[in-house]
């Protein structure tokens, strides 16, 4: 539940948030509100973005990690999370078969992310470079676990499913998984 309210961060005269409703990226002006730049995805963006070096990132339901010039909401780039954009309808709403649902992070000089939340689609948690978007690892297996369910004795295909905000803590990267425990990948590798 990612919707009850806009997850916003401040960096000096601007709070910058995205928006679920209308997949729209909004910075304000902190003091007056008045709209400064607006910047459309295809889908809702459901995290706060990171601002780094004068620099908005964001992740979108479209699949897509975003990074934008922080001062204008120009696009720097944007990288496909998955294997292509492709979209389905999820909740009443068009959506990428593999959405970013994880809150990026940035240790480093390096920015972690994941995409898909259905492991029989697969799911990707990669590394990139935040100057351009270059993939530096990609963990694409992390999804494909034949493991136990809850209900009967029944066994499929799960695993890590990136919904929420990621963290690194020393050499792990962190990834919350919904209602699931978190799981936890070496930093350097996507291990």
């Amino acid at each position: 539940t990612f919707d009850y309210a806009y997850q916003p961060v401040i960096s000096g005269r601007t709070v910058y948030f995205g928006n679920s409703v209308d997949c729209c990226i909004y910075a304000l002006d902190r003091k007056s509100g008045k709209i400064r730049w607006t910047y459309y995805t295809d889908a809702p963006v459901r995290f706060a973005p990171l601002i780094y070096r004068k620099k908005l990132y964001a992740s979108s339901d479209d699949g897509f990690i975003y990074c934008l010039k922080s001062a204008s909401g120009k696009l720097i780039w944007k990288k496909c999370g998955g294997p292509k954009q492709d979209l389905i309808l999820g909740n009443e709403r068009m959506m990428s078969r593999w959405p970013a649902r994880g809150g990026i992070v940035i240790k480093n000089n390096v920015l972690y992310g994941g995409a898909g939340i259905w492991p029989s689609e697969k799911i990707y948690i990669f590394a990139l470079d935040p100057k351009n978007g270059n993939i530096i690892w990609q963990n694409d297996s992390c999804g494909e676990k034949e493991m136990p369910q809850p209900h009967g004795g029944a066994v499929a295909k799960s695993g890590i499913s990136a919904q929420g905000y990621f963290a690194v803590g020393g050499d792990k990267l962190f990834i919350p998984t919904g209602r699931a425990v978190p799981a936890a990948m070496n930093i350097e590798t996507g291990s």
